[in-house]
């Protein structure tokens, strides 16, 4: 058991070291997806700012409205649904271009040898310079609304790897899924607004029931991950470590099975793009 653990984990450092080497191509790739997502628009990069923003101001006009009625305590809710609005965007646009990744750039998986998970990571990265972007926006909101910084802040780039790290898991497997099957990418597109509205994104997702409760965090990570960001950013709380240690399990064990698995389907990518 122990022996079976330490290969996977040297199987992990092995793949991110390859990674690592080839650093330039991924930093190449992902500021190649940054132009062309905004190419010939008239805003440019400021849309990583307006879709969020825009969503919320949405779902604030329909809170005063009474259509939902969130009881966020103390916190005003435009910035409780900005700052669940920032992850879940983040997670939602990473699977997106992550999933058809393989695809979009079969031409290079031809032509010439590279890690082929760059490709998926590099989705993922491009969509990171978006959250950093829109961040912006939470900082301000922070500041109209005079919610204070406490240190518990600096769990957030623990939070924040946490999510890339369930990314990346999930990325693997939907951009091996799009290769083999181009039916993945239309059911990612429509099934991830759905599930918007079963995280907390928009509102707490809470249950009576403590088995339940745990039952959704086990199922669907982003709420202990969306509800960790609001706590340490907001709330000045320090992330419950009973909810999120099964996350943090369940996403490290995506990322070395959704690896594996992609290295071992590798060689039937260029026959399938």
């Amino acid at each position: 058991m122990a022996r079976g653990r330490r290969n996977k984990i040297n199987f992990l450092l092995d793949a991110l070291k390859e990674i690592y080497a080839y650093r330039e191509l991924l930093f190449t790739l992902s500021t190649r997806s940054i132009k062309v997502h905004y190419k010939q628009t008239f805003f440019g990069i400021a849309w990583a700012i307006f879709t969020p923003l825009s969503t919320m101001l949405i779902f604030t006009f329909i809170n005063k409205a009474k259509i939902i009625n969130v009881d966020t305590g103390s916190i005003p809710y435009p910035i409780f649904a900005y700052c669940g609005l920032l992850p879940w965007m983040f997670f939602v646009g990473s699977l997106n271009s992550a999933t058809t990744s393989l695809v979009d750039y079969g031409h290079l998986i031809n032509k010439i040898y590279f890690p082929r998970e760059i490709l998926p990571v590099s989705a993922i990265l491009s969509k990171l310079i978006d959250f950093f972007i829109a961040s912006a926006v939470l900082i301000g909101l922070m500041g109209f609304y005079h919610v204070k910084l406490h240190i518990a802040i600096v769990t957030v780039p623990i939070i924040l790897l946490i999510q890339l790290i369930l990314t990346a898991g999930l990325s693997f497997f939907l951009s091996m899924g799009h290769l083999f099957y181009r039916d993945v990418g239309y059911i990612v597109q429509g099934v991830m607004p759905l599930l918007m509205f079963i995280t907390s994104v928009i509102y707490p997702i809470k249950v009576k029931s403590p088995q339940l409760q745990g039952l959704l965090t086990a199922v669907n990570p982003m709420i202990p991950i969306i509800d960790s960001y609001r706590d340490a950013i907001l709330l000045g709380k320090w992330p419950n470590p009973a909810n999120i240690a099964i996350p943090i399990c369940l996403c490290f064990s995506l990322l070395i099975i959704g690896l594996m698995w992609f290295h071992k389907v590798e060689h039937l990518f260029a026959e399938n793009i």
